[in-house]
């Protein structure tokens, strides 16, 4: 969104940098600015990376590796990122904190949660989804989505990959069971279905 680029600038000492491939096209992008970490001494600096895009594997190497070619003007960098298997590209995956929790575990990132997308019309949604085809699968289940007091109750016919909410007579395999905010969560990838499940906030009846 647009608000969200001009946010990414509203000082001058934010830098940018990109990748650019073969074709002259913008393959990879990063948005920093160097910080000072203590007030005492203007010699501790910081790499604060406000954001990490890339296409593929390589632009990303190329965009690290920078990053790491400024090791002679900052001791560390902080890559604020939604990947949160993201420190498993480095040797040493620690943090600058030096916390560690109990039976030897340290902290290697801070995570944290965002604003939540809310679907407000459900068969709606299923329309722009079409192309979702579920493995080609044929299944009938009840959706009940919570939402504080109440409960919608959805009947989803999934038809060789197709999805339909409709009334039908035919006996319905199952009955799902979860508050809405967690289907939101489920539906646009920020968790699994497995995971909810394993978690109890899930449940199949």
């Amino acid at each position: 969104m647009a608000h969200e680029w001009e946010n990414n600038f509203p000082a001058s000492e934010n830098l940018f940098i990109k990748s650019i491939d073969q074709q002259g096209e913008t393959d990879g992008y990063a948005i920093f600015k160097f910080k000072n970490t203590d007030a005492d001494n203007y010699t501790k600096i910081q790499i604060l990376v406000w954001e990490l895009v890339y296409t593929n594997q390589e632009v990303l190497s190329q965009l690290i590796g920078f990053f790491a070619n400024q090791s002679d003007q900052a001791q560390t960098i902080e890559i604020k990122t939604y990947e949160e298997d993201f420190h498993y590209l480095f040797s040493n995956p620690l943090g600058c904190s030096e916390n560690a929790t109990e039976y030897g575990y340290f902290e290697t990132n801070t995570q944290y949660i965002g604003n939540k997308y809310k679907i407000i019309d459900l068969s709606l949604m299923l329309k722009h989804i079409k192309h979702r085809r579920y493995n080609n699968q044929s299944v009938c289940f009840i959706l009940a989505l919570q939402e504080g007091s109440s409960e919608q109750m959805h009947n989803i016919v999934i038809n060789d990959g197709n999805t339909e909410i409709k009334r039908t007579k035919e006996p319905l395999d199952l009955t799902i069971a979860l508050t809405l905010s967690d289907f939101c969560s489920i539906f646009v990838g920020a968790t699994t279905f497995k995971n909810n499940l394993r978690c109890g906030t899930t449940r199949v009846l």
